[in-house]
């Protein structure tokens, strides 16, 4: 589905303006990685919404984002693939996160621990 689209999209670009092969293939892979973000993240949110938890999601899709910036991540070889595993993790991880009680610095604590492993063991 999403490659699709992005041909379509890619398409209709090459008709509007003349693209060299070179440049399709990079619009191509640059729409369908948007749009593969895109229904993630509506993926995530819509669950999050459901599950009453969209604010702790939010939260942690922030932070979790911020550490893959950083760290980069698993690579899967689907996009089905990815978008389950990465919605479980946000999902579970929230719900798990939720049901432990830690008092706020304790929490900051670990943050930066974790956040400070991260940094020193991303590439």
């Amino acid at each position: 589905m999403l490659e699709f689209v992005s041909e379509k999209l890619m398409n209709y670009f090459d008709r509007k303006i003349s693209l060299s092969e070179s440049e399709r293939l990079k619009l191509f892979l640059g729409f369908e990685g948007i749009l593969h973000q895109c229904l993630l993240t509506a993926v995530i949110f819509s669950i999050a919404g459901i599950l009453h938890i969209f604010v702790p999601v939010l939260l942690f899709f922030i932070v979790f984002g911020s550490f893959r910036t950083a760290a980069g991540g698993l690579h899967l070889n689907t996009s089905l693939k990815c978008t389950v595993a990465t919605t479980s993790i946000m999902i579970f991880g929230t719900k798990a996160a939720l049901a432990i009680s830690l008092n706020l610095g304790i929490c900051v604590i670990v943050f930066a621990l974790v956040l400070w492993i991260v940094f020193m063991c991303a590439p």
